[in-house]
């Protein structure tokens, strides 16, 4: 449905950016590049020059960091976690999407209006 939706995005508007989180419960370094090179392909395929790749944090006060001190999942460890980072870098500029903030990596020319508003300051709206 996800891939639906931004191929459908694609098609009409004329800036669409995606969103993936690295360094899930018992994600490998392997399954992470495979994802990765299929959404940076599927990217390609539809003209999209924009991705945000976060790395999942636990934020106090969340059921998602509850679940994770009762012992719920697991998360990979700081190596793991750091190997993801530098495998998120690799893989992006290969395909042409350098980094130009640490979770926000885009073609040359096109970083996200969105965030360099958000970060100075400036009116947005969010949908």
């Amino acid at each position: 449905d996800a891939k639906r939706a931004w191929e459908t995005a694609a098609k009409i508007f004329p800036r669409v950016s995606f969103d993936l989180i690295y360094a899930r419960p018992q994600q490998t370094v392997s399954a992470w590049r495979a994802e990765l090179a299929e959404g940076l392909r599927a990217v390609d395929d539809n003209g999209i020059t924009h991705l945000s790749l976060y790395q999942l944090t636990m934020e106090p006060g969340t059921a998602m960091q509850a679940a994770h001190e009762r012992g719920a999942f697991t998360l990979p460890d700081e190596d793991t976690s750091a190997e993801l980072y530098e495998s998120t870098q690799e893989l992006c500029e290969a395909a042409g999407f350098p980094a130009y903030e640490i979770s926000n990596h885009a073609k040359p020319g096109h970083p996200s209006r969105h965030n360099r508003t958000y970060w100075r300051g400036g009116d947005y709206v969010g949908i």
